[in-house]
């Protein structure tokens, strides 16, 4: 489903943003390596997309937490590309996904 999605944003003209999980935070990344096999530590081997998403963006932010705008890096990019309308999909709807989309809904 999310692939067809990005082909189809892709097809009419609209970016595709990637938001890459990043565990730099002390704590996230204790949990990484204890619960997750060291997946999205910061600087080591496994920080990549998930397989469904590579090749399917047109720019690849990492994100720290949840909230996707955390960083500010999405709202800068969104405002540069003059992005006034999202269509957000995931893999983790009910966190990663939820928190950026209410994010994003209380920055208008």
């Amino acid at each position: 489903m999310l692939p067809m999605r990005s082909k189809r944003a892709k097809a009419k003209g609209q970016p595709v943003i990637a938001l890459r999980q990043e565990r730099s935070i002390p704590f996230t990344k204790l949990l990484a390596r204890l619960l997750m096999k060291e997946q999205g530590i910061a600087g080591a081997d496994r920080l990549s997309l998930a397989a469904s998403f590579a090749g399917l963006s047109d720019h690849i932010l990492l994100k720290r937490v949840q909230d996707g705008f955390e960083t500010g890096a999405l709202g800068t990019l969104l405002a540069t590309l003059e992005v006034g309308y999202l269509r957000i999909a995931g893999l983790d709807r009910n966190d990663c996904v939820a928190k950026t989309a209410v994010a994003a809904r209380l920055r208008g």
